[in-house]
């Protein structure tokens, strides 16, 4: 999950931190979540993934967004699989999002 050092620690980070261990972990999240969760992953067209995936690209979705207001791939900021605690990366210079192509 990208949680930025603003974000860390406190708040909006810390809570979706909270959430992401509890959906890793297989616990029951509260209410809201899941329902933001299952509504962007609806919209998203990746309701028949796995439900940490799922998790892993609306996090980087709200982080990014939260910083970038232009469209953008949730998918271009991840990390991929085997990166142990990133999930996503994202670089804005000039406020473009940079990406590798």
């Amino acid at each position: 999950m990208a949680v930025t050092a603003r974000d860390s620690g406190t708040g909006a980070g810390r809570r979706l931190a909270l959430a992401y261990a509890e959906i890793v972990g297989g616990n029951t999240v509260d209410v809201v979540t899941k329902s933001l969760l299952s509504e962007f992953a609806t919209s998203q067209k990746i309701d028949g993934t796995p439900i940490s995936d799922q998790f892993e690209a609306f996090i980087n979705y709200i982080i990014v967004s939260d910083v970038y207001s232009e469209e953008f791939d949730f998918g271009g900021v991840a990390t991929g699989l085997g990166e142990f605690g990133i999930d996503g990366i994202a670089i804005l210079v000039n406020d473009a999002l940079i990406d590798d192509e």
